[in-house]
């Protein structure tokens, strides 16, 4: 068993073979049930759309509350690396305070 942070919270990653690729999520365990897909990918997957998702709510947020002006999209990517930290968000544009 693996442990992740995820906003603030440990998790534990959970791995196993199933007839099935399925990823569930419930307190605070990540349980990852791999048929054909790769466990690591199908964790990435589901990591990328829980940041995705909750950015998304933040957006919405900053929106509302007009507390900063957003002209066009935001465009956030994940990337393995940049500079010495392994995994890290990147915002490319968008922001003006």
């Amino acid at each position: 068993m693996k442990k992740i942070m995820i906003f603030g919270k440990n998790s534990t990653i959970i791995e196993q073979i199933s007839d099935k690729d399925l990823v569930e999520f419930k307190n605070n365990k990540i349980v990852v049930s791999s048929c054909k897909t790769p466990s690591s990918l199908l964790l990435n997957e589901f990591l990328a759309g829980l940041l995705y998702s909750h950015l998304h709510k933040i957006y919405d947020q900053i929106k509302k509350e007009r507390k900063v002006e957003v002209f066009g999209d935001l465009d956030f990517e994940i990337v393995e690396k940049i500079g010495n930290k392994k995994r890290e968000l990147q915002s490319s544009r968008g922001i003006k305070f």
